[in-house]
């Protein structure tokens, strides 16, 4: 890949996002009547995003479209998504940010609603939902939610930086899709994505195409996935997990996997997680699983990593987090000589088949019919001049 310009690392202080590339954006709104609503919504301001989120949930059935046309600050924490009788409630970023300015959590997705969050920076929250009032930095979900070509950074929480979900009595769902949760910070528990079900709830957390990079949490840096009195299970699938931190002794710093009742497991599938020499752990799990299907890596043998195909312990050969062309989420490339390069058969996890990019939407398996890299970033070959 074409490296852009090294990105910072630490909490707080997230990238700028690249300009929009889907074209003209429309004509911007001013206002938007939660009295009077007539679509389309394109709001360009805090309040009017505010009454967009009114107006999509009072809209009953069908899907409902907000189009960001400007980066929003926020000046207290939005209503939630929450519409029980709408197909898809969907929230398009347009290549823009809404910045939370630490009023509280910026997105909330109520029980029973089906939401889509595309092309959206977020940035900026702070913790101000779930049970004790501060989880969930950039979003909180009790619904069905889904994240695509998107970036979460700069967010905190006490459980969630980046994001929770949380399923209570009934099920919740995350996908998260072809997106950047960096330099999200989880004062207590998953510094980018908490996981967690409990009172009979059941949590699932699918990810595909997806970077988790230099978070920081009390434990599960990356990922937390805890079942508290419910079932709770993540599945990644060319995920990249690089340089997140957990500073509780023995806590895994790019997933931690933990059962206080009920039962919880993470599945991993070509993904790599790595901390870096001397970081804390890459994978912990004081209770539960961690599940390998094949075509793994990690840094220090931690991640239960146990198919023939795996690669436990290795040097896994990425480069710093930057903007590689041509994706607008940010991205770890792999160096020429990565263990991580070529080491999915064609075919094995869904490589060239189900999967024919990687986060970028650069081609996967390239060239085309051959091998796919494990992790977030397929090289690309480089035709000599």
């Amino acid at each position: 890949g074409i490296l852009g310009p090294p990105l910072p690392d630490q909490a707080g202080t997230p990238p700028s996002p690249p300009p929009t590339t889907t074209g003209t954006p429309p004509t911007p709104t001013a206002t938007v009547d939660p009295n009077n609503c007539t679509p389309p919504y394109l709001p360009a301001s805090d309040a009017a995003l505010r009454a967009a989120i009114q107006c999509a949930n009072a809209a009953g059935t069908g899907n409902h479209l907000i189009t960001l046309v400007a980066n929003v600050t926020l000046a207290a924490p939005l209503p939630a998504l929450d519409n029980m009788e709408a197909g898809e409630l969907i929230i398009d970023g347009d290549g823009h940010l809404i910045n939370g300015a630490q009023k509280g959590t910026v997105l909330v997705i109520a029980a029973g609603t089906t939401a889509r969050v595309r092309d959206l920076t977020i940035t900026g929250g702070t913790g101000s939902s779930g049970p004790s009032g501060d989880w969930g930095g950039a979003i909180f979900n009790r619904g069905s939610l889904t994240i695509e070509n998107s970036t979460l950074s700069g967010n905190t929480a006490a459980y969630g930086g980046g994001v929770v979900n949380y399923a209570e009595s009934v099920p919740t769902n995350l996908t998260i899709l072809r997106s950047t949760l960096s330099g999200n910070a989880g004062t207590e528990a998953g510094g980018a994505i908490h996981n967690t079900a409990v009172n009979g709830g059941s949590a699932l957390l699918n990810m595909m195409n997806v970077t988790v990079s230099s978070n920081f949490a009390g434990a599960g840096g990356g990922l937390y996935n805890e079942a508290d009195g419910g079932n709770v299970g993540t599945n990644t699938v060319y995920a990249t997990f690089a340089n997140n931190t957990a500073t509780d002794a023995g806590s895994g710093g790019g997933i931690h996997n933990v059962i206080v009742a009920g039962a919880a497991s993470v599945t991993l599938s070509a993904t790599i997680v790595s901390n870096g020499p001397g970081g804390s752990p890459d994978c912990a799990r004081p209770s539960g699983a961690i599940i390998s299907t094949g075509y793994n890596l990690d840094g220090d043998d931690t991640c239960n990593l146990t198919q023939s195909n795996d690669q436990p312990g290795v040097d896994v050969g990425l480069m710093s987090l930057a903007f590689n062309a041509p994706g607008t989420t940010a991205t770890h490339a792999l160096r020429a000589d990565s263990p991580a390069v070529d080491n999915v058969h064609n075919g094995g996890a869904g490589c060239g088949t189900a999967l024919t990019t990687d986060q970028r939407g650069a081609p996967r398996p390239a060239p085309a019919g051959g091998m796919c890299d494990s992790g977030a970033f397929e090289l690309q070959d480089v035709v000599p001049a």
